[in-house]
């Protein structure tokens, strides 16, 4: 919400942390994914008159991108909020016993993958690997300026407005404002290491809250095609009816992912058993 200078880096940033995070969403939840930046006209005001009363009880979780001095971003929820998502992502895995240490994993693995992809992202506009990390120190945004909103929306249900805040270094970086701010987005070199696990700010360290999630199994299953019959046709299906599908022999299958299709490959026959070699990896964010 800061009006000074060029914001078209930030802009982008902005656009695909929505995409980001809806193709996350959508992957972990099979349901439909909407999620609309609020304008900042409305989101301002929005942000000033919640900041110092509900902002501070929100589940916020703080990524370095970078090293000594990193550009930051900190993602933020409601309670409320991260246990609706922690639960539909539960819930889409067949998980009918919930409980909230899993539902919170949940929550932190969908923003970890949302804010891996951001950093990815930023790598290919930058030239340059940019690193994440989670900050085990989890403060609030200092400033509300630095605080977007995005309404979202899952399937039918809409849900409290979700946080992305940028630090000042990295509305730096984005808007080419400097080298320095360039080179603390650097993923940090082997000889800093030492000096670094010296310093008295907070080490950085890898997100290990998300393991849990990671062995939750969801279901996978191939599409070779489809067809649609008349009742009278399908009661006339008998032991060697033979139906035709919408593929030839030389399309390639596809690779289903809790009802989204997530690739595409070629039928290959492996020691006896049928098996697939992917060819293409589909996401929405491109």
């Amino acid at each position: 919400m800061n009006n000074e200078g060029p914001q078209l880096g930030l802009e982008s940033l902005l656009v695909e942390y929505a995409a980001r995070l809806a193709s996350a969403l959508e992957m972990l939840t099979a349901e439909k994914v909407e999620i609309v930046q609020i304008p900042e006209a409305d989101a301002q005001s929005l942000v000033r008159d919640a900041f110092h009363r509900e902002m501070g009880s929100w589940v916020w979780r703080r990524y370095a991108l970078g090293s000594r001095t990193p550009a930051v971003v900190l993602v933020g929820a409601s309670e409320l909020t991260s246990k609706a998502i922690g639960a539909k992502i539960l819930l889409a895995a067949g998980i009918e016993e919930i409980a909230d240490n899993d539902v919170n994993d949940s929550y932190a693995e969908v923003q970890q993958s949302a804010v891996a992809a951001l950093a990815q992202w930023l790598s290919r506009q930058l030239g340059s690997d940019i690193a994440c990390a989670l900050d085990p120190g989890v403060p609030t945004p200092a400033d509300p300026a630095d605080c977007f909103l995005y309404r979202i929306q899952i399937d039918n249900q809409r849900l409290d407005p979700v946080c992305l805040a940028v630090s000042p270094s990295l509305r730096d970086l984005l808007q080419g404002n400097g080298h320095e701010s360039e080179r603390e987005a650097q993923v940090v070199p082997a000889s800093a290491k030492q000096e670094l696990s010296m310093s008295p700010e907070p080490a950085l360290v890898a997100d290990t809250s998300v393991t849990r999630v990671l062995d939750f199994e969801l279901p996978l299953r191939v599409s070779f095609g489809k067809a649609y019959l008349p009742l009278r046709e399908v009661l006339k299906l008998t032991t060697g009816s033979i139906i035709e599908l919408d593929r030839s022999i030389a399309d390639p299958v596809e690779i289903v992912v809790n009802n989204r299709v997530v690739g595409r490959g070629d039928v290959v026959v492996v020691e006896g058993n049928y098996g697939i070699r992917i060819q293409e990896i589909i996401t929405s964010g491109g």
